[in-house]
């Protein structure tokens, strides 16, 4: 970083306006349209490591939010 010089503060408001005001391309799935499921509606889960009483307690898990 020998050559490289810092910038400026207006340089980096207009690059930094620049890269906010980009629009962003977001996939209809993510927000729930034609027919998906948005990713607030999911239910997300880990297990790790336990054992006999974590698949107990999974499998108690999904009997109650079965609709």
């Amino acid at each position: 970083m020998a050559g490289r010089r810092p910038i400026s503060r207006r340089i980096f408001l207009k690059r930094a306006t620049a890269a906010v005001a980009a629009p962003t391309i977001v996939a209809g799935s993510s927000l729930g349209l034609g027919g998906a499921v948005a990713p607030s509606e999911r239910i997300t889960m880990a297990f790790v490591r336990t054992g006999n009483q974590g698949c107990n307690d999974l499998g108690g898990f999904l009997h109650d939010k079965r609709v």
